[in-house]
């Protein structure tokens, strides 16, 4: 079962109910109905719940009923609905010292716009405070509790214990990288470096000499090394993403290392042996780059031998509250603002946008929109421009590529710290160096 809302309503009115339940089906709350005092108790004792709205009459009927919530789930919330609205005493309560009174709201019975605020405001709190304290030991930011994601993770653990070589497959932005080092943290490799190299970053030559290193003479002829990434990760893993960029010289050069652990660097005669894990992604179709005789068919096999493959974010929407709620916390805390809340609506616009830059796209309309608000929530006029469209038109959307959005957020934070390039290379979470290696992939160096 999910980790979602739940939600206890005490009631002897089967309509009151439904009209609850049509009002936040879209919210993936889960709902249970009590209408007697006997059958409140059942549930508390077997269900863990977020909430409880109880209507009056059943708890002056049942004056112990608080006292019985509270020894059964100390930490939960009340909405308690009074049918007379001048009746604003707390004294039912008073029997219960131990109650906590923060956690009970009072409104009218008939009030359902105050209901629906204040259920919104504790699932906001909830969702929020559930990836306050977000444990990354074994998935890092690996977020989401739908059933591709749960099947993800146990197939994390499976395959980190053999270690052997892993393809993962995945739309950009799906996270591929935070999935490779997910299964370096899980192996007996844990304690040794994990290394990312994007193979579409750097020409032939330069993409060799930076995974296999280098020999050569200087000046006065001695023999000088500098040391690949290879020999640098010796004992962890290298993660070779967009291995379709790979020439097919280099491609050789990797499967030749899968098989033997060994390899020359460039301009070397001399084999060197590591132990290194290497494990690649894609973002493409690699047997139609087979096809085409841009990718060796042997290490294709070999590498697709053990793969997974990411779902993207529009298959698991379900997963939208939580991944945008960790977002929020993580750069709240960043940027020191005191935000805790994203507006329904915002969720809601997130749930129907089709977000073909998966999580990354959606991680960075979170952090703009954290940037840009003065307030403690996050409303629709924070949000980039393209999801405040009304109708969403995927083939639209996907004129823009991903690489497109990346140059325009980039430029984005370059103008909201007036140029400064240590700050911004912070705020995209990126070293300076990286920073200034897409500043010159896209022409934005000068």
């Amino acid at each position: 079962m999910h980790k979602v809302f739940k939600i206890l309503i005490i009631h002897t009115d089967l309509k009151f109910f439904k009209n609850i339940a049509k009002r936040l089906n879209l919210e993936k709350s889960i709902l249970w109905i009590s209408s007697s005092y006997e059958e409140t108790l059942q549930i508390l004792s077997q269900q863990t719940l977020n909430l409880v709205i109880l209507e009056d009459n059943i708890l002056r009927t049942h004056q112990n009923l608080i006292s019985q919530i509270n020894q059964l789930q100390s930490d939960i919330n009340i909405i308690y609905l009074l049918k007379d609205k001048s009746i604003q005493d707390k004294n039912l309560f008073s029997d219960d010292n131990e109650f906590n009174l923060n956690k009970l709201h009072i409104i009218n019975n008939n009030d359902l716009t105050s209901l629906f605020e204040i259920i919104d405001k504790l699932k906001s709190s909830y969702l929020y405070n559930k990836y306050n304290n977000q444990n990354i030991n074994n998935f890092p930011c690996i977020i989401g509790e739908t059933n591709k994601i749960q099947k993800l993770k146990k197939n994390l653990s499976k395959i980190a214990i053999l270690d052997c070589p892993i393809l993962i497959i995945g739309e950009t932005g799906t996270g591929k990288e935070l999935t490779a080092k997910a299964i370096h943290n899980l192996s007996f490799r844990k304690n040794n470096k994990f290394i990312a190299i994007n193979c579409n970053t750097f020409n032939p030559e330069i993409l060799l000499k930076e995974i296999f290193g280098e020999e050569y003479e200087d000046i006065g002829t001695n023999k000088r090394k500098r040391k690949g990434l290879l020999e640098v990760v010796q004992g962890g893993t290298l993660f070779l993403e967009e291995i379709e960029h790979a020439p097919l010289m280099i491609q050789s050069m990797i499967l030749k290392f899968i098989e033997k652990k060994t390899f020359i660097p460039y301009g070397g005669h001399e084999e060197i042996k590591v132990d290194v894990r290497i494990i690649a992604a894609t973002n493409v179709d690699l047997t139609q780059q087979l096809n085409q005789g841009k990718f060796r068919e042997d290490l294709y096999y070999r590498l697709n031998a053990v793969s997974l493959e990411l779902p993207p974010l529009r298959e698991r929407k379900e997963d939208i509250p939580l991944l945008a709620y960790y977002f929020l916390n993580k750069y709240s805390k960043e940027f020191n603002k005191n935000i805790n809340k994203i507006s329904p609506k915002v969720i809601e616009i997130f749930k129907n946008y089709p977000f073909p830059g998966n999580v990354r796209e959606l991680e960075y309309a979170i952090e703009r929109s954290v940037i840009i608000a003065d307030q403690n929530e996050i409303t629709i006029e924070h949000l980039p421009a393209r999801f405040k469209k009304t109708n969403f038109n995927l083939k639209e959307i996907q004129l823009k590529t991903l690489a497109e959005m990346e140059m325009e957020y980039i430029l984005q934070v370059l103008n909201y710290t007036k140029g400064n390039k240590n700050k911004t290379a912070k705020i995209l979470g990126i070293s300076r160096t990286s920073l200034w290696r897409k500043l010159k992939l896209y022409n934005l160096d000068n």
